[in-house]
């Protein structure tokens, strides 16, 4: 099993060994090993977490709620933590589709009905629903583009 040095997880994850290192400290992401030298060693496992922990800073929670988050998912799923995520996503993806160009915004349209998986994913939720989700973001693209 590889194991990664804090400088070989900071390149991969674009962040700095410094927040590695605070991390750390804060047990938020606590290495899995050490080498003969005490230098931080981290798992698969540890890159999956710091996955998460990245994909809940991106949208804007604070490091004390992701560690409360990762220590009991299954409350936070059926609690308010899941409803202020579901928010802050969806806040997100709002504040990324506008700030996206317009041809983003049309290519992205036209994997819905190019893309079988896209298309396959929403027509299971309503037979020409891909197709209706294509037009509604070109619309909205479009009045964004205006």
């Amino acid at each position: 099993m590889k194991e990664y040095t804090v400088g070989e997880v900071a390149g991969l994850s674009h962040i700095s060994v410094r927040t590695l290192h605070h991390y750390d400290d804060i047990g938020l992401l606590k290495p899995s090993g050490r080498s003969a030298a005490g230098y931080r060693l981290y798992s698969g496992a540890d890159l999956r977490r710091l996955q998460e922990i990245l994909f809940y800073r991106e949208l804007e929670f604070g490091l004390a709620e992701i560690a409360q988050i990762l220590a009991d998912p299954d409350a936070a799923a059926g609690g308010t933590v899941a409803m202020d995520l579901a928010e802050a996503h969806r806040q997100h993806l709002i504040r990324w589709f506008y700030d996206c160009g317009y041809d983003m915004h049309r290519g992205l349209a036209e994997l819905y009905v190019s893309d079988p998986r896209f298309t396959a994913t929403y027509d299971e939720i309503e037979p020409g629903f891909s197709g209706y989700v294509r037009t509604a973001i070109l619309a909205n693209a479009d009045r964004a583009h205006e």
